[in-house]
């Protein structure tokens, strides 16, 4: 799954050294698989390989950031929905 995301100016609170954090929810299993610190904020895009075991699944994907020292997280953020094709 390739998930493009575009970034604001940096802040005190959004840095481009934050780590993404993805969570996806496979519907029809009602299971999560969760892909953390697979990338930085600054790369605004990343590709998830999903296990082949979920191919045609239905999902729902969330991401969230923590900073570089690991001490603050964001509140999530809901990327979309789709059908996993691996």
């Amino acid at each position: 799954m390739n998930i493009k995301w575009y970034n604001g100016p940096e802040t005190a609170f959004s840095r481009s050294d934050d780590r993404a954090t993805f969570i996806v929810y496979i519907t029809v299993k009602n299971t999560f698989v969760t892909f953390k610190d697979v990338t930085v904020r600054e790369a605004q895009e990343v590709n998830l390989k999903m296990p082949k075991k979920h191919q045609g699944d239905y999902v729902h994907i969330w991401m969230q950031y923590v900073d570089a020292v690991g001490n603050a997280v964001s509140t999530s953020v809901y990327v979309g929905e789709g059908t996993v094709l691996v």
